[in-house]
């Protein structure tokens, strides 16, 4: 679905935007950085200007370093995609897209480039970029070089972004890698089921932006969404079949998109208790959640887990466990006292529970070589049963622990704050000139309104996460894809870190309109 933005410069308006925006010392262009390191973004990066005055088109997001020299680029009448067999799948993947927005057809050849041909090259192994790091040479080949097949395919996004708009392009070198490694998008699909073809249409506009999380919100109180062996029962008329989420797992690992599933446990388990009604109890909203005093409710849990692990080769699963129980409601289950105590010795009471229940979670995963995710509204820290430290963290809510105790404690986090990044249909919308201006992937919310910032570079934190959420009966998948549009391109530019272009929202929104939709299908 092509993507409406509001605000158009003439092209030429738009080159001179980047040529004015972007500046900096030689001297912090003259060497090819050490490693990728989270430097504070700045307000200008190396001119993209060449000596001639000729320009690159801008992008989103923005590359991280150039340097111009002499010469240019001109893509030829033949141009060809040259790559090695480790890069062959980029290469064709690059040749369609690069193919589509030009309308014409790139055939891909393993050696041989010559002047005006595209080729993908791979460095020896070092740690100048990260995985996701390239550098792309730009004279009278265009060269897209990384040491990882990750690497070049966000090489093959800047490529496809700049000669969409323009053939012809400034000699130079770009030096390009993000400053978080997760940049991440969700969709809530057991509220409102959206179709296979509209998932995979978010899929291209996530890699032509250089996010690389898809993150399905498969099951919740109102509907369980994929194709189930083990409880048919709990799955709604309208779900996916396992043969079209391998599918669209597939096509997203081609684009370099890791799906990320989440069935939501312990709370959120109306769906899922449809024929189990014994193993729930009302939790927090009024809504059923499994009763944790129940051995059984736990064998559910994790027979649900065995089922999909092989379905999803993504290396994190995400558990949900948020808003199972309220404190006040423990006193009316004493069952769930004594089940703790029974487990975890005395003193332990129902938070040691659902504590000790993501726990046990956690070890099925990890025997599959996974890590756990969770949301983060319900930890506590003055438990007896501490959530183990290797289980990553979604900070979404103020409620609960800071960020800073969240790493403290041992979890990376993931920032999905709802106060910029919750588009809930209906109900909230988030304002992309405000994520564009101010929204910093490093400060997380902060009971009501307060933020709890992580230290510039800091390991724990892994990026940015935009969240959509149904609020109730909302618009059709079309009006939403257009809403989401400037979402994305304004938390693609932040969350990848690099020197903005432009401070001013809209011209970004011009430079969006510049770039276009992304390749499809």
């Amino acid at each position: 679905m092509s993507q409406v933005f509001r605000f158009r410069p003439p092209r030429r308006a738009a080159a001179l935007i980047v040529a004015a925006a972007l500046c900096c010392s030689c001297a912090q262009q003259s060497a090819r950085p050490e490693a990728p390191s989270r430097a504070a973004p700045s307000d200008a990066s190396a001119s993209l200007a060449s000596a001639d005055g000729a320009v690159l088109p801008p992008i989103i997001p923005s590359v991280q370093r150039w340097a111009p020299s002499g010469g240019a680029f001109h893509l030829g009448a033949a141009a060809r995609i040259v790559a090695p067999e480790a890069f062959r799948e980029t290469a064709e993947v690059f040749a369609e897209d690069l193919g589509a927005v030009l309308g014409r057809r790139f055939a891909v050849a393993a050696d041989g480039a010559v002047d005006g041909d595209i080729e993908l090259r791979r460095l020896g192994p070092g740690p100048q970029f990260g995985a996701e790091g390239y550098e792309i040479s730009v004279a009278r080949t265009l060269v897209v070089s990384a040491t990882d097949d990750a690497g070049a395919f966000l090489g093959t996004r800047t490529a496809v972004q700049w000669l969409r708009q323009s053939p012809a392009l400034p000699g130079g070198t770009a030096r390009d890698w993000p400053n978080w490694p997760e940049r991440a998008f969700m969709v809530d699909v057991a509220r409102k089921f959206y179709t296979v073809d509209w998932l995979r249409e978010r899929v291209r506009e996530l890699s032509y932006l250089k996010y690389n999380t898809l993150h399905l919100h498969l099951s919740d109180s109102q509907a369980f969404r994929v194709q189930s062996d083990a409880e048919p029962e709990a799955v709604a008329p309208q779900h996916y079949s396992k043969a079209e989420i391998a599918d669209l797992v597939a096509y997203a690992g081609r684009r370099h998109i890791t799906v990320i599933p989440e069935f939501d446990l312990p709370g959120h388990a109306s769906a899922l208790l449809a024929r189990h009604s014994e193993l729930g109890v009302k939790g927090e909203w009024g809504l059923t959640v499994l009763n944790l005093a129940k051995p059984e409710a736990w064998e559910l849990a994790a027979r649900v887990i065995r089922e999909y692990l092989p379905l999803f080769p993504a290396k994190v699963w995400f558990l949900g466990a948020d808003e199972w129980m309220s404190p006040e409601q423990f006193a009316q289950h004493p069952e769930l006292t004594q089940a703790a105590v029974a487990r975890y010795g005395a003193g332990a009471d129902p938070v040691d529970l659902f504590h000790g229940f993501i726990n046990e979670m956690d070890e099925l995963v990890k025997a599959a070589g996974k890590s756990m995710r969770i949301w983060n509204s319900a930890l506590i820290l003055d438990s007896t049963v501490p959530v183990a430290p290797d289980i990553s963290i979604d900070h979404w809510s103020g409620a609960g622990l800071s960020a800073q105790e969240e790493a403290a404690a041992g979890h990376q986090l993931l920032n999905s704050t709802s106060r910029q990044l919750y588009y809930v249909i209906g109900r909230r919308t988030p304002d992309p000139a405000t994520v564009y201006r101010y929204f910093s992937p490093d400060a997380y919310p902060l009971g009501a309104s307060g933020e709890s910032v992580l230290a510039q570079g800091s390991p724990e934190g892994l990026g940015a996460e935009l969240c959509l959420w149904e609020g109730g009966h909302g618009p059709d998948e079309a009006d939403v894809a257009a809403t989401l549009g400037p979402m994305l391109r304004a938390l693609a530019q932040v969350v990848w870190g690099s020197p903005k272009i432009t401070e001013d929202y809209a011209e970004f929104v011009g430079i969006s309109d510049a770039v276009g939709s992304p390749p499809g299908p």
